[in-house]
C-alpha cells in the first residue's frame, strides 16, 4: 500500500487485454492529404511515426474532426489491430493536448508482443519463482 504514483509506478505490473494496447497519436495532414500519426519527443518536439490509412468510415470520422479542430493538435487513440494488420482509430482523446510520449509507444508495443495472458498471470501469482513450471505446463 504505497502512495499514488503519477505516470505509473515500477512496483507494479500493468496488465491490459491484447485489445487494449493502444496509444494516443496526434494525427496530421501532410501537403498531399495523407493522414500521419505522430508521437511525443522531449521538448514537445513531434515524431512521425507513420503513415496511416484507417478503414473508410474511421478516416471520415478523423477528417472531420481535423476540420473542426483547427489549429488545435488533434488527439486519437489508436490500436494496432493484428487481425487485420493495420491501425484502427477508436475516438478523438479531447482531453489531451499531447500524444503519447515515444517511451509509452515503445512500452506498448512491447507489452503487447509480450503477449502475457490472464491464464499465465493466475497462474504465476500462485506459485513461487523457484516452483514456476508455467512455460514446462503449455509447451
Amino acid at each position: 500500500n504505497g502512495p499514488y504514483t503519477p505516470k505509473g509506478s515500477q512496483d507494479f505490473y500493468k496488465w491490459k487485454f491484447p485489445d487494449m494496447h493502444t496509444i494516443d497519436f496526434v494525427v496530421r495532414t501532410d501537403q498531399r492529404g495523407i493522414l500521419n500519426l505522430f508521437c511525443q519527443a522531449n521538448d514537445d518536439e513531434l515524431i512521425k511515426c507513420r503513415t496511416v490509412r484507417f478503414s473508410d468510415d474511421e478516416e471520415q470520422t478523423v477528417r472531420g474532426h481535423l476540420a473542426l479542430s483547427g489549429t488545435e493538435p488533434l488527439v486519437c487513440e489508436c490500436l494496432y489491430d493484428t487481425k487485420e494488420g493495420r491501425w484502427r482509430f477508436l475516438h478523438v482523446r479531447p482531453d489531451k493536448k499531447k500524444a503519447n510520449h515515444i517511451s509509452v509507444v515503445f512500452d506498448t508495443f512491447e507489452a503487447a508482443s509480450e503477449n502475457i495472458t490472464q491464464d499465465e498471470i493466475l497462474y504465476r501469482v500462485m506459485v513461487r519463482p523457484d516452483t514456476d513450471q508455467y512455460f514446462r505446463q503449455i509447451s
